[in-house]
């Protein structure tokens, strides 16, 4: 979990915090020690969950950040596949 402000808290799952493999918690807990500064980047954002998916600035990760007219043309082909 990520404090960004009093009210706003964020997720970055273990595969957003390091573009090498994480072979164990220990290695995560040193290099984020709690009360420790970081960037993050928004990469997924559920206002309907109230969740805010990060991950740690410049690591590649797993996800990607859709724009808003991706996801909605992804939907739209799931939808008309569906259909079929």
């Amino acid at each position: 979990m990520v404090k960004l402000d009093n009210e706003i808290h964020g997720l970055a799952h273990i595969s957003e915090v390091s573009d090498a493999p994480m072979k164990d918690v220990s290695e995560l807990e040193k290099k984020f020690a709690l009360g420790s500064k970081h960037a993050f980047e928004i990469v997924s954002i559920e206002p309907a969950d109230h969740r805010l998916g990060l991950k740690v600035e410049g690591v590649k990760g797993k996800r990607r950040v859709q724009k808003k007219d991706e996801a909605d043309e992804v939907k739209e082909q799931n939808v008309e596949k569906k259909e079929e």
